[in-house]
């Protein structure tokens, strides 16, 4: 999760969507506690008015709920809001200004499904090429590895990459460091 905000939206508009993004993406599961308000002044380094605001509209939404003294957790039914409210958004910023200039470019929808059905077949061999490159990385790492006069049992294996890190997880992380005193100032 990204731990920088913007200045060039309301703050607690991004602290709000950084808890969806994480709901929406799978880090953050329903049945699952957020990161407490302080938790989430000390990772953004901003006001806990901001904080708090930006969490009354997750509660407001019902994206989040409330058990008194253990904190918010996400709800059953945040993954499917979430997801309703950004397919529409999604519409309405991308869909329709497209629709709205390729028919001003005067291309018939059977034109607009073929650029669109190209721009994702690019998009999945780029992915493809991506995988297939980092395989062929790991397999020489692995060949050199074992091309090593050592026993099979000293060979360390690398553990795999780990996925970004939650909000959650970051926030505890840049907690604890604060606590230590080794953490860096907001």
């Amino acid at each position: 999760m990204k731990q920088r905000l913007d200045n060039d939206r309301p703050l607690f508009l991004q602290v709000k969507e950084a808890i969806e993004e994480d709901i929406l993406s799978g880090l953050l599961k329903p049945g699952e506690q957020i990161p407490s308000n302080s938790q989430l002044v000390a990772f953004f380094g901003i006001n806990p008015v901001t904080v708090h605001k930006g969490v009354s509209l997750l509660l407001d939404d019902d994206i989040i709920f409330k058990k008194r003294g253990l904190g918010m957790f996400v709800s059953d039914q945040a993954p499917a809001i979430i997801r309703r409210r950004y397919q529409k958004s999604f519409r309405q910023d991308y869909v329709q200004p497209l629709t709205q200039r390729a028919a001003t470019l005067g291309l018939a929808a059977q034109e607009l499904h073929g650029l669109i059905d190209e721009s994702l077949a690019e998009q999945a061999q780029g992915q493809t090429a991506s995988s297939q490159s980092q395989s062929r990385s790991q397999t020489q790492a692995q060949h050199q590895s074992s091309t090593q006069h050592q026993p099979q049992s000293q060979h360390q294996t690398q553990p795999p990459p780990k996925p970004d890190a939650s909000l959650s997880d970051s926030i505890l992380k840049s907690t604890n460091a604060n606590l230590r005193g080794d953490g860096n100032d907001y």
